[in-house]
């Protein structure tokens, strides 16, 4: 359900398991708006550059995952949410981000990402969001998992209750395509962006 207690803001921010389009929707959506696009996981691609573990290397938020570890990982991800907080009060022009499906799983890293504007969930069905992780890959943390495809589908179910408790708009993709996402998620804009 929508969440009637948040104000108004002009930043928006896109979440939603693995798989539902939050990168590529999210360009798409910032180019139609003529606002900056931002990825949490870019973030914290450049945030590990400057860590001792990194040796200066830029890797991608998986190579980062993998060089961490999980909590390491969602540490920094903390670190990335304040700075993109940081960020979003020192500009004047919208933003449109993309977050990692799990960047609301963790409490601190929510009540951060949540105040910096609106969060709408991208919903994509199970059946679609599995069909997508065979073509592209699961998480990095599940490739040494003996089944993938069923810890996969425990995660899904584990962090959409979160997803719907905390988004303000659930936009229902089914299995559009990005430009249509785009579409559904511009014609819900008005009354609150």
């Amino acid at each position: 359900m929508d969440n009637p207690m948040h104000p108004s803001f002009s930043h928006i921010l896109l979440t939603g398991f693995k798989g539902c389009g939050k990168s590529t929707v999210g360009r798409k959506l910032a180019a139609r708006l003529n606002a900056e696009f931002v990825d949490l996981d870019t973030i914290i691609e450049d945030l590990f550059v400057t860590m001792p573990q990194s040796g200066g290397q830029h890797l991608s938020f998986r190579e980062v995952f993998r060089a961490l570890g999980g909590d390491a990982f969602r540490e920094l991800e903390l670190d990335a949410a304040r700075h993109l907080a940081t960020l979003a009060r020192a500009t004047d022009e919208r933003l449109v981000i993309a977050l990692g499906g799990g960047a609301l799983m963790r409490p601190e890293t929510r009540e951060i990402l949540i105040a910096v504007g609106t969060v709408f969930y991208l919903q994509v069905p199970l059946d679609e969001i599995l069909r997508r992780a065979h073509q592209t890959g699961f998480p990095a943390f599940l490739e040494n998992s003996p089944d993938p495809a069923k810890e996969f589908i425990e995660l899904f179910h584990r962090r959409e209750p979160i997803y719907l408790e905390h988004a303000h708009r659930i936009i229902d993709l089914g299995a559009a395509l990005p430009d249509a996402a785009v579409d559904i998620i511009v014609s819900t804009l008005n009354p609150i962006c």
